[in-house]
C-alpha cells in the first residue's frame, strides 16, 4: 500500500541560454535565471533505444520579470523537435503569469526513423 508520493524539486539556473537537467537526479526543475528570451532545455540520462517507453519532465519557471519558455530541446545531447499542444503559435498569453508550468513528454514508440517523440504544453499560472 502506498501511504504517499512525492519528487525531489532540482533547482537549475539557466546559464548562457541552457537550462541542464539530469533525469538521474529529478524530472522536476525548478528554473531560475531566465533571460527575456526562450531557452533550451538540455537533458541528459534519459534512458533511449527503449520501445514503448516514456519519460515526462516539468519544468517550473519562475517568470515574475521574464515570460519565457524552453522552445529548444536536447536529449542526451541530441536536439530534437517539440510538439506543442495546438502548435507553437497557440501558445497562451504569458504576459502576467508569475509562473509558467512547462510539461514535456519523450516518447519512444517503436518506429526508429521517428523515436523519441517530444510533446510539450505551456501553461501560464497567476
Amino acid at each position: 500500500q502506498i501511504v504517499s508520493l512525492s519528487e525531489f524539486i532540482n533547482s537549475v539556473t539557466i546559464s548562457g541560454g541552457i537550462a541542464s537537467c539530469n533525469y538521474e537526479t529529478s524530472a522536476i526543475y525548478l528554473i531560475s535565471g531566465t533571460t527575456g528570451t526562450n531557452f533550451t532545455c538540455a537533458l541528459t540520462n534519459i534512458p533511449n533505444n527503449l520501445t514503448f517507453r516514456t519519460f515526462t519532465i516539468t519544468l517550473i519557471i519562475n517568470s515574475s520579470t521574464n515570460k519565457v519558455y524552453a522552445n529548444v530541446l536536447s536529449v542526451n545531447g541530441t536536439n530534437r523537435t517539440l510538439l506543442y499542444n495546438s502548435g507553437s503559435s497557440n501558445i497562451p498569453t504569458l504576459t502576467t503569469a508569475t509562473y509558467i508550468l512547462q510539461t514535456i513528454s519523450i516518447v519512444y514508440t517503436n518506429n526508429i526513423i521517428t523515436d523519441p517523440f517530444c510533446f510539450t504544453t505551456v501553461m501560464p499560472f497567476f
